[in-house]
């Protein structure tokens, strides 16, 4: 059984550069989604859940911010693995 004490969403692997577009929203697809998850999306549990590219990002709380996501919205679950 899982935990739900960490919060894992799929991101780049690097921060996007000055300059470059808005930070997307973080998306809660929930706890086992059947899709490959995109760019600030999860609940992942591996890197094998994210799209190609991708990697899935572990945080102890929703004060951790995701590397290219911005923070806070709906999808920002603070206690959702």
């Amino acid at each position: 059984m899982i935990e739900f004490t960490t919060s894992l969403t799929c991101e780049i692997s690097e921060d996007p550069k000055d300059g470059e577009p808005s930070k997307p929203s973080l998306v809660n697809k929930g706890d086992n989604p059947n899709v490959k998850l995109g760019q600030c999306e999860g609940d992942c549990d591996s890197n094998a859940d994210c799209q190609q590219g991708l990697v899935c990002y572990q945080r102890d709380t929703s004060a951790d911010l995701v590397p290219g996501c911005s923070s806070g919205g709906s999808g920002d679950i603070s206690d959702h693995d």
